[in-house]
């Protein structure tokens, strides 16, 4: 469910992250497009990423895991030390997507050891709802539609290509909500 919502977030936010800056903080932050777009990125190690830990730390496992938090702390501050003076900003949100991916990748390492669970061949359907709706977003936004109605309606067409491909989370959700 948590990368049903960070795959579009991503790809949305990256194919309107122009406007999305324009829009809320005005043309003086331009310059800060790029990086913002880079950023969005980590949206898909950040939204699975509290389960991961969690999943591993209530295995009792967390000892498994403390070398990858120094591991990836070091690398990001190695990697800033390389990357800022060369590139600036983006440099820095370079340096963040990798080695957020880095610690991400190493902890799902572990908890597919712990107990191993299947996920990547669940998101194909959502993939291909993301990337669809990644396009529309970008035309719609190209048509010079304001960023709320862009976002509003890619969201709505998302969620009508999940249903209209069936995809299972839709499923899953609806029976959360019903439970309440």
């Amino acid at each position: 469910i948590t990368l049903a919502l960070a795959i579009p977030i991503a790809i949305g936010g990256v194919t309107i992250g122009k406007e999305i800056i324009s829009t809320v903080y005005g043309a003086n932050f331009t310059p800060a497009i790029l990086s913002f777009q880079i950023l969005l990125i980590n949206v898909l190690f950040v939204f699975p990423g509290p389960m991961l830990g969690n999943f591993v730390l209530s295995y009792d496992k967390q000892k498994k895991i403390a070398p990858y938090i120094g591991f990836a702390s070091l690398s990001n501050v190695l990697l800033n030390y390389l990357l800022i003076p060369i590139y600036g900003i983006v440099g820095s949100s370079i340096a963040t997507i990798i080695s957020q991916g880095i610690y991400n990748l190493l902890i799902w390492r572990v908890a597919k050891q712990i107990n191993n669970f299947y996920t990547l061949r669940y998101l194909k359907k959502i993939i291909l709802a993301s990337l669809i709706m990644g396009v529309a977003s970008y035309y719609i936004s190209l048509a010079g539609a304001n960023i709320i109605v862009t976002i509003t309606l890619s969201a709505i067409l998302y969620l009508a290509l999940l249903i209209a491909l069936r995809e299972r989370v839709i499923k899953e959700v609806m029976g959360l909500f019903k439970m309440f």
